[in-house]
């Protein structure tokens, strides 16, 4: 059954106006960082930060994630400048140390480990056609579920962002677009690799639907420009059936339905999400626990983020070359000691060395549609 927003929902968090304050139950209200996104301080430059394209011969990174047992790392690599012709966000599997880089396949932007990390769950778009496929790494093989012709529900290409659950039965997805002549709408769908069935959608939210706090949650974000409400922070409780906005950014002021929030990850063990936000002309990564008091994680820029293997650190990537051009690398964030760092430091450009692609044995993907 398709959820429909109640009229009785209350935001967790009243962000309204570029003056909202939040009361840190001391008796002194202080402005929050989430409250009024142009309001600068500006240690970066507009448009100095995360603009433009890696030059020739500088490797970066779209995308990472680290496998549940903590021994190796998904990333997805940027095409080079310097080869045109290469594979577009081609995606490797690395050891812990970066080392050892194994060439899986491309036209990847989102991946996901399955708990016996024998799977990854990835997003592959072809042009505007996205597709849920599961690439098993001990067989070189692969699993295609969405998009086919004669697919009976999901025969137009708009699923992405593909999330295991714990038992490697179902993947979470979401729908992000309403296909022409398509009877289904946007949301989170279940899918189970077992009988090949979907249930949904879950969900009416039309961007990453991500599982928090051992399946309970789903987080999302959504926009509903009729009302003036920008991308937001979303958040559905699977035991109660509710859902609640969890921001308020709303239309205006130089903003659009991206609003000012941009990827996020959730903590699979908790209720925490990190979130990148665009502040101070970059973006920058904040951590919600809850609490309603985000904090500020980042004040040299963020890109895309995920949580390590046991939820102690944020794996993110940060555009480490700025001016116009672009290079971003692998970070990594100490929750308990608060320390930011390269996560290979004794690696060339902290990023691995990518072999040439002859060499290499991919899983040979072939998409049906």
């Amino acid at each position: 059954m398709m959820l429909k927003l109640p009229p009785h929902i209350i935001p967790l968090l009243f962000l309204f106006s570029a003056c909202d304050t939040v009361d840190h139950n001391d008796g002194v209200e202080e402005e929050s960082p989430w409250d009024d996104p142009f309001q600068w301080e500006d240690p970066f430059e507009p448009g100095e930060y995360g603009w433009g394209s890696a030059p020739e011969g500088v490797e970066s990174l779209f995308n990472i994630g680290q496998s549940n047992d903590g021994q190796h790392y998904y990333v997805v690599r940027h095409r080079p400048a310097d080869e045109p012709f290469a594979p577009y966000h081609q995606l490797w599997i690395v050891d812990k140390n970066g080392e050892n880089p194994r060439y899986i396949t491309s036209q990847i932007y989102n991946a996901d480990w399955s708990m016996d990390n024998r799977e990854l769950a990835v997003g592959l778009s072809l042009g505007i056609s996205s597709y849920i496929v599961t690439l098993n790494l001990e067989e070189n093989s692969y699993k295609q579920w969405t998009g086919q012709p004669d697919h009976p529900i999901f025969n137009k290409q708009s699923e992405v962002f593909p999330k295991w659950f714990a038992n490697d039965e179902k993947i979470l997805f979401t729908v992000n677009t309403i296909s022409y002549q398509q009877e289904y709408d946007l949301g989170g769908y279940f899918l189970d690799i077992e009988t090949g069935e979907f249930e949904g959608p879950v969900t009416d939210w039309r961007s990453s639907n991500m599982f928090g706090n051992h399946e309970q949650i789903i987080w999302g974000q959504h926009a509903d420009p009729e009302n003036d409400i920008a991308m937001n922070m979303v958040r559905y409780d699977r035991t109660t059936g509710d859902w609640q906005w969890v921001t308020m950014y709303q239309l205006g002021a130089g903003n659009s339905t991206g609003g000012v929030l941009r990827t996020f990850s959730a903590d699979p063990r908790s209720e925490r999400i990190a979130v990148n936000k665009h502040w101070d002309n970059s973006m920058q990564l904040f951590l919600y626990d809850g609490d309603n008091d985000p904090v500020q994680i980042t004040t040299g820029g963020s890109g895309a983020v995920s949580w390590n293997h046991d939820s102690t650190e944020l794996i993110f990537l940060r555009d480490i070359y700025g001016y116009g051009r672009t290079q971003y690398v692998p970070f990594r964030h100490n929750l308990e000691t608060g320390q930011t760092e390269p996560l290979w430091p004794d690696l060339p450009g902290y990023l691995p060395e990518f072999p040439d692609l002859s060499t290499q044995d991919p899983i040979p993907v072939s998409i049906e549609r």
